[in-house]
């Protein structure tokens, strides 16, 4: 396995990506669905042999913020350090922003775990709240 940053976006390979962990809200247009990768700070992508297995998408101004938008990993290759790898890579890549930022579903318990092996904290946990809008 190995983690690299894209420059190019396979399109079909990202959609088989997102749909094999069902995130279908990405899906239903095919023109911002494209757009997104290449509107965001920088993507990475983890590769078995050609075969794009984890991805992680920030977006932010990568000075003073950074925003983990979207990490996800192929279900039969999850639990395997992929999502690690990726995380991490990201993260050296931008050790000089101060601020980085993740949203996750509460019910997601199991991803709770992992961001906080990664040195993550709930925002509770450090005194700050988080607003969110939703359309």
């Amino acid at each position: 396995m190995h983690v690299t940053k894209l420059t190019r976006y396979d399109i079909d390979a990202l959609r088989s990506l997102y749909e094999s962990v069902d995130w279908v809200n990405y899906l239903k247009d095919d023109a911002r669905f494209a757009r997104m990768f290449s509107a965001s700070l920088a993507c990475y992508g983890a590769y078995e042999g050609d075969e794009l297995i984890g991805l992680i998408r920030l977006v932010g101004d990568g000075e003073h913020i950074l925003y983990i938008q979207d990490i996800l990993v192929k279900p039969d290759h999850q639990t395997k350090g992929v999502g690690k790898h990726l995380m991490n890579r990201a993260l050296d890549d931008y050790l000089h922003v101060r601020q980085k930022v993740l949203i996750t579903d509460i019910a997601d318990t199991h991803v709770h775990a992992f961001y906080a092996s990664l040195g993550f904290m709930r925002s509770q946990d450090k005194n700050v709240v988080c607003f969110v809008k939703f359309n």
